[in-house]
């Protein structure tokens, strides 16, 4: 039970050498280096706010502004970047660095973690981002002080995706490209440019089944109403520690035939 937790204690050193290494390689030498940490998430904010709020008309919340609206839109895209990069990268991470699997004596779990990792940073900064539009909107709350711990949890989900996710691409190479649709499908149904407020029950009990979906309310509800809604809670928690170690124990019970995959 305890298994995953002691491999990324044991290889805290080595994982934070790998995220390093993966954050510099992505942005050294581009013309914008950094800068894209911060233009990514703003390009597609506004893709977003200009197609709901100018095409489409959603208003938002009751009794909310356009930039009430701009605000609930960040809240939720950021997290679903973070998870949309995650699977974009990692699913794809064990194949691509098979001479390591097979011919060395690496962990192949530290692998996806890696990604994991740098997704990290771009989720730091994209909350960050997230911040300062709140506060300059007015938006102060205690519960904002918690958002080291809904990243905590994010992480979590992220790394047991990418153990299954890296795992199926060894076996099921055509999984890549189903990760890519199902990347999509999640943008449209996940709560980006809604919340549960502006949906019908009916709705909002299907929406229920988006396992992204009580993890982005959590976001919001910290951030922006000032709460902590228990039920999204517990069902991030579940979410995310179910998806943690049914990645490891998949991931290590099947890494001993990478080698005739590979």
């Amino acid at each position: 039970m305890l298994e995953p937790y002691r491999l990324l204690f044991k290889h805290r050193y080595q994982i934070w050498a790998l995220v390093r290494r993966e954050v510099a390689s992505r942005y050294t030498g581009t013309a914008l280096g950094l800068v894209w940490l911060v233009f990514f998430p703003l390009l597609f904010l506004g893709i977003y706010s200009f197609v709901f709020s100018f095409i489409f008309k959603v208003t938002g919340p009751k009794g909310g502004d356009s930039i009430d609206y701009i605000l609930l839109v960040f809240a939720g895209l950021v997290p679903f970047l973070a998870f949309a990069e995650t699977l974009s990268q990692s699913t794809p991470s064990i194949v691509a660095n098979k001479d390591l699997v097979t011919l060395t004596m690496f962990r192949a779990e530290l692998i996806p973690i890696r990604f994991v990792g740098a997704t990290a940073v771009s989720l730091a900064v994209g909350l960050s981002m997230v911040m300062l539009l709140a506060w300059w909107k007015g938006v102060f709350h205690a519960t904002q002080l918690l958002i080291p711990l809904v990243m905590l949890i994010q992480l979590f989900f992220l790394v047991g995706l990418g153990w299954l996710c890296s795992t199926t691409q060894v076996f099921f190479r055509d999984f890549n490209q189903i990760v890519g649709l199902l990347t999509i499908v999640l943008m449209l149904v996940s709560p980006i440019a809604f919340d549960r407020s502006m949906l019908t029950p009916g709705l909002a009990g299907i929406s229920s089944c988006n396992p992204l979906f009580p993890l982005i309310e959590l976001y919001r509800d910290v951030i922006l109403r000032g709460e902590v809604g228990a039920e999204n809670v517990l069902l991030s928690l579940c979410i995310a520690l179910g998806s943690f170690h049914v990645g490891y124990f998949v991931i290590t019970r099947l890494k001993v035939a990478f080698g005739d995959y590979l």
